[in-house]
């Protein structure tokens, strides 16, 4: 046994000695030991709590928040800064688990990063061109980035009742260029979220209409389309109602219009909703929102642009050149209300601002003084001046002191009123592009507190300055054929300015709206120029030969409660009253023919809630009540008339006996009746009141 163990422990030795001459003919040297004393690291250690391990493809790997401890041959350990250490970079372009490598002092250790593919969205209101969601509320992972989210662009505020924006008619009748809503009835914060808001009018539910606007680009581009409307009482989705064409594009984005949150519409409370990005091109572009809906709609009051380029109404009005914005206490894009805090009122209190383009700007100054203290004392004591000229100055309220009143219910009532500076209660100043100065010098010993100016862009340049407008039309076509192009050529017009004097304009200085050529009747045509509006009335009659009927006219036979000749202020005709107040109520038409023939039978109404003729009218040739006579009145109200195609009709020669005769809808809920036509192919045919020959005997 003893033998056994020498040979083992001799065979080992030479293998010993044979692996060492191995290593030294093979040029490796083994490692020599560490110098007598020297401290190295046996391990290294990760805290990987506050690392971020989660990734999606396309982000950038990062080893912020790593903690890295090296534990020493000498039993003792420290902490290591991530910089000393070696970390392998992990393939962010593929999904899956990779492994991350930190390396210190000839030691390493690992932990394991998730790199997963994009999360689709799960919202709706994704924008196909840039991918970044809509809504502005979204906070879902994969809807962080919004569209629109670019600091570096400009934002163009592109007001709907500006004289550029081109207003068509609908099926209820003209736009309104500048309506403001009654806040009735609204809470205190969305009337204050509101108060200088003015939209058009009459959009709402106005098949057809549409609001045109055509913007000059310097450059094609990608850009964000803003539209601000009025919320209603239930949410929905934008392009729904209201169909959006960009350059006779049209696009469709799941934007949805927030509802009001309560049971009811608020019509007064405006919201503004992204509408996605869309192309604009070099020179000029078309952006149209059309009413496709009858029964549905918005109060529409603007668009915005967030561009990378420089957008204007034209070439030649584009925004204004880069100025240096450190020289001015307010510099704007027609885009916002800047306010100016102001301390103190010296000698020569200055307030320098910059508009981009020639406009109207409002100005007001919040001021406090003692409830004595007059708009003449003001005056006396201050003077005001907007780039050297002597600025007007109104009062908006009574000062009411110095110091904040409590309201008995625990809240402070600032002291602080408006002062307007320029025209009105609004301190409307039309200026020109560039830089301008208010002066406010202290010239008296009594001068009132002071807290800021405010400066408001109001709209482009010529929107204030007309307060009426004068049409003449002896030279413009008034009577068309159904279907007829529209021809505004020969209008001319006079405007009186603020200060007296007037204008002569030509048809190309105004914005003129076309009316529905396609509908039969007498229609309004607006004119406008500025915030002015005037009009007149052209007459639309069907492409064959009309005989007409009016319901006031002494032959018609009217039931107990109608009124033969009504006109009420802003009505165009006069009419039947009472017809849609009670059923039974009947108007009757007889008339002689000259022979038998077949006519179309017409009938102009007016109501503020349209819809089926038949529903609520029914219309009996002699004595046939079945004849299947309906039409499709628009919607619109009680002064605008529509002539209605019922159908075609049987005439026999001699007398013919047409009444109407309300069968449905409750009190109110029908027409006023202007009159009964005929249209006639037969050039033979005569037709004419019937005269009883035993009366006229």
């Amino acid at each position: 046994m003893k033998k056994l163990k020498s040979a083992i422990a001799l065979f080992a030795a030479v293998m010993t000695v044979m692996s060492l001459g191995l290593m030294t003919a093979c040029g490796n040297t083994p490692p020599e030991p560490p110098p007598s004393g020297e401290v190295t690291v046996t391990r290294i250690a990760l805290n990987t709590d506050d690392v971020k391990k989660t990734y999606e493809i396309g982000e950038t790997f990062t080893t912020e928040g790593i903690k890295v401890t090296a534990y020493m041959s000498d039993d003792t350990d420290k902490a290591v800064a991530i910089s000393e250490c070696t970390v392998t970079k992990p393939d962010m372009t593929t999904a899956g688990n990779k492994p991350i490598t930190v390396a210190y002092g000839g030691k390493s250790a690992n932990y394991i990063i998730t790199v997963n593919a994009p999360k689709a969205h799960e919202c709706l209101t994704i924008c196909p061109i840039c991918e970044g969601c809509m809504n502005e509320t979204c906070e879902q992972d994969a809807c962080l980035t919004k569209c629109g989210d670019n600091e570096s662009n400009k934002l163009y505020r592109l007001e709907a009742e500006d004289p550029h924006v081109a207003l068509i008619d609908g099926s209820r009748g003209a736009l309104n260029r500048t309506a403001v809503k009654d806040d009735a009835g609204v809470s205190e914060e969305i009337k204050e979220r509101n108060k200088d808001i003015v939209y058009i009018g009459n959009f709402n539910a106005n098949a057809g209409a549409s609001i045109d606007y055509t913007l000059w680009s310097t450059e094609a581009t990608t850009a964000t389309l803003y539209a601000s409307v009025c919320k209603r009482m239930q949410s929905a989705i934008f392009t729904q109602g209201i169909a959006v064409l960009v350059n006779d594009d049209m696009i469709e984005r799941n934007t949805m219009v927030p509802s009001t949150g309560v049971n009811t519409d608020t019509w007064a409370d405006f919201v503004t909703v992204n509408l996605g990005c869309i192309s604009l091109k070099q020179g000029v572009n078309t952006i149209k929102f059309t009413n496709i809906s009858a029964d549905f709609g918005y109060n529409f009051d603007k668009i915005l642009i967030n561009s990378p380029v420089r957008l204007g109404w034209s070439e030649s009005e584009l925004i204004h050149e880069e100025i240096d914005k450190t020289l001015y206490d307010a510099v704007f894009e027609n885009v916002e209300t800047k306010d100016v805090a102001v301390t103190e009122l010296t000698a020569d209190t200055q307030v320098k601002f910059f508009t981009y383009n020639a406009g109207t700007v409002g100005i007001t100054a919040s001021m406090a003084a003692d409830a004595e203290y007059t708009l003449d004392d003001l005056k006396a004591n201050v003077a005001f001046k907007l780039d050297g000229a002597d600025a007007e100055i109104t009062l908006v309220e009574p000062f009411k002191g110095t110091t904040a009143t409590d309201d008995g219910e625990g809240n402070q009532i600032s002291p602080f009123v408006k002062v307007a500076i320029g025209e009105g209660i609004k301190g409307y100043n039309d200026l020109v592009a560039g830089a301008h100065t208010l002066t406010m010098s202290a010239i008296g010993e009594r001068l009132p507190v002071v807290e800021k100016v405010t400066i408001d862009v109001m709209t482009k340049g010529i929107y204030y300055v007309y307060s009426k407008l004068e049409l003449d039309t002896e030279n413009v076509l008034t009577e068309y054929t159904v279907g007829d192009t529209f021809d505004a050529t020969g209008l001319t017009a006079v405007a009186t300015k603020r200060d007296g004097t007037t204008e002569e304009l030509t048809l190309d200085k105004l914005t003129v709206a076309t009316p529905n050529m396609n509908e039969l009747g007498l229609k309004r045509v607006k004119v406008s120029i500025g915030n002015v509006e005037a009009e007149y009335v052209i007459n639309i009659k069907p492409n064959i030969r009309v005989i007409a009927f009016e319901g006031e006219n002494e032959n018609t036979i009217l039931s107990e409660g109608l009124n033969r000749d009504v006109c009420e202020p802003g009505s165009l005709v006069h009419y039947v009253g009472g017809f849609a107040d009670a059923i039974g109520r009947k108007i009757t038409f007889e008339i002689n023919a000259s022979k038998a023939c077949t006519v179309t039978l017409y009938v102009s109404v007016s109501t503020n809630s349209g819809g089926s003729f038949a529903a609520r009218v029914t219309t009996t040739v002699n004595g046939d009540d079945a004849l299947g006579l309906d039409g499709t009145v628009p919607n619109g109200s009680w002064t605008e008339f529509a002539t209605v195609e019922l159908g075609t009709i049987e005439l026999k020669e001699g007398k013919n006996v047409i009444s109407f005769e309300k069968t449905g809808g409750g009190p109110g809920d029908g027409y006023n009746f202007d009159k009964m036509e005929l249209g006639v192919t037969d050039d033979d045919v005569t037709i004419d009141w019937y005269v009883d020959p035993d009366a006229q005997a």
